[in-house]
């Protein structure tokens, strides 16, 4: 088989319930060329054993699980980064689904020449990172009636600043423009403290990719394809979610609002 165009880098905690599900709409992309990788961040539940035994009994090679000691989402992200290997990445929830054209219409965005020989950080495309959009589901995967697709420009500064307009799993971005962009940010694309984190992580995007380098069209920052308008991405909302922790995420989100707009003002 060819080597895989995208990985999707998955933290997962306590997520046995979910790994059936993600499974399968993993295994039901219609681009065969995904690797995922999911890091077990000290589950103490069955989520590593559930998924070993689901992918050995399918005969599935494509999910790698790693097993780690409990870090913190944003740390677990890190780390399914630096063991990721294919040229894209995407970074999903453990309670995510995906369409079955996700990465298909993402890879398609990214206009990717058919250079499949080449070694992966060599592979050619006309973009850097591309983006669709995501709908809302129930924890009975029940849709809920709400979705969103991004606009050009929603991946700027200053609209990042204003708002997280991008559901983790929307994205694929080159993985190393993201390792430029963890260098750039201090080794790490969010604080694994902050509740924020996904925000954060688009935030180091937006502040230090127009200066991320590395790769060999070496340009000056991360270029975007134009937005895939289609919610590709179903993203659960229940009550185990930290979503739901309201005051803590504001509080989080006026901290991360301040510091990235006085970061922004001494960048410049």
């Amino acid at each position: 088989m060819p080597a895989p165009l995208v990985e999707d880098l998955i933290p997962a905690f306590n997520a046995a319930r979910w790994a059936g599900p993600l499974i399968d709409s993993l295994r039901q992309q219609t681009n065969p060329r995904w690797h995922a990788t999911i890091i077990d961040d000290g589950s103490t539940d069955a989520t590593a054993d559930t998924i070993e035994v689901t992918c050995r009994a399918l005969g599935e090679s494509r999910i790698t699980i790693i097993r780690q000691p409990n870090t913190g989402v944003a740390a677990a992200r890190d780390a399914a980064l630096t063991h990721a290997r294919a040229p894209f990445v995407c970074f999903l929830d453990a309670d995510d689904l995906i369409d079955p054209h996700h990465a298909k219409s993402l890879l398609d965005a990214l206009a990717i020449a058919d250079d499949a020989a080449a070694p992966s950080d060599h592979l050619t495309s006309t973009f850097d990172a591309a983006a669709c959009g995501y709908r809302l589901i129930d924890s009975s995967s029940v849709d809920l009636g709400w979705s969103t697709n991004p606009q050009p420009g929603d991946h700027t500064f200053a609209r990042v600043l204003a708002a997280n307009r991008s559901a983790m799993g929307t994205v694929a971005i080159r993985r190393a423009a993201l390792l430029s962009i963890r260098q750039l940010a201090g080794h790490h694309l969010a604080d694994t403290a902050c509740l924020c984190e996904d925000w954060q992580l688009w935030l180091n995007v937006a502040l230090h990719g127009p200066n991320a380098r590395g790769w060999p069209q070496d340009p000056r920052g991360v270029r975007w394809a134009p937005p895939v308008d289609r919610p590709l991405l179903a993203y659960r909302q229940h009550p185990a979610a930290r979503s739901h922790a309201l005051r803590a995420s504001m509080n989080d989100g006026f901290a991360l609002i301040t510091h990235y707009a006085e970061a922004a003002n001494d960048a410049n």
